[in-house]
């Protein structure tokens, strides 16, 4: 496993990262510290309004 591979998955900064997995798949599983993760609304206590699935038309 190297660096390279865990930026590929989209984390640029490696000490950002709490620990890298290294699956039998051979695919890496990155999970980044607390305060590095992307806020969500849930994070802040707010309400997200459902805005359905969309429908295609023939």
């Amino acid at each position: 496993m190297s660096e390279s591979s865990i930026r590929n998955k989209g984390y640029l900064d490696i000490i950002d990262n709490q620990y890298a997995i290294l699956e039998p798949n051979g695919e890496i599983s990155v999970l980044a510290k607390e305060d590095s993760m992307p806020v969500t609304p849930k994070m802040l206590d707010q309400q997200v309004k459902y805005k359905g699935l969309p429908i295609t038309v023939y």
